[in-house]
């Protein structure tokens, strides 16, 4: 009987091109490169397409794969955003399927051998893989004949092939740069296959030349407006009409806007046009400045097209600030005119109406949104203040009562005052009845009634009031990313994952909770190595925020992980007052589904008492 523990595995063998070299030439910068590519892009990428790095050999990695299809889509994956990243450092990868001996968790065998064979023979940026892999993942990628080869100390001949795709640029593809986390690479679609990026089907079968729209419609983002008041104090005025511009401009259904957290991620920074364009995936770009003087205001605005910065259309208005909304709707219209969309007037009401007659009660509104962006706890409650302040001044005023329906609704999610989620679940739906009432067209409105009827356990409602804010304002990221969330609360997991793809694509620069929601949404669906990537950048960027430490642990106890699932428990005592798993699900906001009992039959497992 053989004592020898066989597999047969997919072998991914993997070294920099020209690694000797750059290393005499800047030892310490070529190193700490090759440590940040093998941390940022290849273990989260094995991660995700559930393979496993073997070692790392100083210049280079060996990784394992069950599925050569994945083994392939991984290589992929890390070739592209090498390019992405514009890094100096090329790997060079070869992939074979066979027989390899396992010990000590290390691999040997000719599976092994032929695959560092392959690599030594690949292109730098290139993959080269043998007929095997070819055979099973021929209708999964692009390849290309690449010969026969006679391999040192490998007795036959291997017939080999070279993946197409990666070695093309990607520069003239404006969603590569922003759907790479979980997606096939970009390389299958450029091939002319219709493949999931990022959990959405995309198909190219065009020129990238000819790439100005996403989905058959312009790209654009309005970036912050300069405050030119000289008074640093005004810029969540300029901030103000900046947002006010994006939602007019987000509400037609013609246009692909970015959202609000990616663009205003630029405030106080120069501007590269052809960066912004990289980063954010986008054609155009709106730029302004706001100057308020007194009872005066001057803005001025431009549409920029980013390929070669040229200036599409620019406006300058000297006006009384009492005009203020008459200016952001000309400029949002003046636009959407010239990329050939339309605002769809009788949609988007709650944009193109004056929402109120008192400046005052404006300002404060502005002074609130400016400080409810933060997220934290302590602005959010002096934005509610200020919120308040506006509708004592216009009770009418529907954007400030919905943000005060939001408010209430971020503190019972967020379980700021669990004794009083009751009360302030009913306050916050009174607010919102009443902003219904002033604006029936207003997207936050219908989307914050969505959230407080989930905790008020009206699932089913809480979905078509979500689903409404998305047909009012379909660019807006945040309601993809909401009825997400509803959805997973009613173990409908399968169907928020396309959603939150589509946020992070309206969002590159995401704010963490949308990897959080990823990553529940992945687990629940019974892939917890693919969301444990999400769920660790979120604990990454906010430590405090304690939902992605509980589905951490959640992940890792299914995973047999134990030593990790207890230091996430140990991370979700420490960011909240949950003490046992009925603290969390006592709130009942769960459907009686397996989800909710993967989550308590995790947490059990990972140390949290179950009462």
């Amino acid at each position: 009987m053989d004592e020898l523990n066989r597999r047969l595995l997919a072998i991914v063998c993997a070294d920099v091109a020209g690694y000797s070299r750059l290393m005499s030439e800047d030892e310490e910068g070529t190193f700490a490169r090759l440590q940040t590519l093998l941390n940022e892009i290849v273990y989260p990428s094995a991660q995700r397409h559930r393979g496993r790095i073997v070692k790392t050999m100083g210049d280079g990695f060996l990784a394992e794969f069950e599925s050569p299809v994945k083994a392939v889509h991984f290589a992929m994956e890390v070739q592209q955003r090498c390019l992405e990243t514009g890094s100096v450092l090329r790997f060079r990868i070869g992939i074979h399927v066979g027989d390899v001996i396992a010990k000590d968790g290390d691999l040997f065998g000719d599976g092994v051998n032929v695959a560092a064979r392959l690599q030594e023979l690949a292109e730098p940026g290139g993959i080269l893989v043998s007929r095997p892999v070819r055979d099973h993942a021929r209708d999964h990628a692009p390849f290309e004949e690449a010969g026969e080869q006679r391999l040192k100390n490998i007795p036959r001949p291997v017939r080999t092939f070279r993946v197409a795709g990666p070695r093309q640029k990607p520069v003239r593809l404006r969603s590569a740069r922003i759907l790479w986390k979980g997606a096939i690479p970009i390389a299958l679609a450029l091939a002319g296959i219709p493949i999931a990026i990022g959990f959405t089907m995309f198909h190219h079968n065009r020129d990238p030349m000819t790439l100005p729209v996403r989905q058959g419609k312009p790209t654009i983002a309005v970036l912050p407006f300069v405050n030119k008041s000289g008074d640093p104090s005004q810029e969540y005025f300029s901030d103000g009409l900046a947002e006010n511009v994006l939602a007019a401009l987000g509400q037609s259904p013609h246009l692909f806007v970015v959202s609000r957290n990616s663009t205003f991620s630029y405030k106080g920074k120069p501007i590269d046009l052809a960066e912004v364009g990289r980063t954010l995936g986008v054609r155009y770009v709106v730029e302004g400045s706001v100057q308020k003087l007194g009872d005066q205001i001057r803005v001025a605005a431009q549409l920029s097209d980013v390929r070669g910065g040229e200036q599409v259309w620019a406006e300058r208005y000297d006006r009384p600030l009492q005009d203020i909304f008459a200016i952001q709707d000309e400029i949002a219209d003046r636009i959407a005119a010239r990329l050939g969309a339309s605002i769809q007037r009788a949609e988007v009401a709650a944009s193109l109406r004056k929402p109120t007659t008192d400046l005052t009660a404006y300002d404060y509104y502005l002074r609130g949104r400016s400080l409810r962006q933060t997220g934290q706890k302590d602005q959010s409650l002096e934005a509610r203040a200020l919120f308040k302040k506006a509708i004592e001044l216009d009770p009418t005023f529907a954007p400030a009562l919905a943000e005060l329906a939001f408010s209430d609704y971020r503190e019972v999610s967020l379980r700021w005052d669990p004794p009083n989620r009751d009360s302030v679940l009913t306050r916050g739906l009174a607010y919102a009845q009443r902003a219904l009432a002033a604006d029936p067209g207003l997207p936050l409105a219908h989307m914050v009634m969505g959230d407080l009827l989930l905790r008020r356990l009206a699932h089913d409602e809480a979905a078509r009031w979500a689903k409404r804010a998305i047909e009012l304002n379909p660019s807006e990221s945040e309601y993809k990313a909401g009825l997400a969330n509803i959805l997973t609360f009613m173990g409908r997991s399968d169907e928020a994952i396309p959603l939150m793809q589509r946020a992070f694509e309206l969002n590159p620069l995401h704010p963490p909770n949308y990897d959080n929601y990823l990553g529940r949404a992945l687990l629940l669906s019974g892939r917890p190595n693919e969301a444990l990537p999400y769920l660790r950048d979120c604990a990454r960027r906010v430590p405090d925020y304690w939902p992605c430490h509980l589905y951490s642990a959640v992940a890792f106890a299914q995973l047999g992980q134990q030593a990790a699932a207890l230091a996430a428990t140990e991370d979700l005592r420490r960011h909240s007052t949950l003490r046992s798993v009925d603290d969390f699900l006592s709130t009942g906001e769960y459907l009686p589904r397996p989800s909710r009992d993967m989550i308590r039959d995790g947490l059990i497992k990972a140390g949290l008492p179950p009462e």
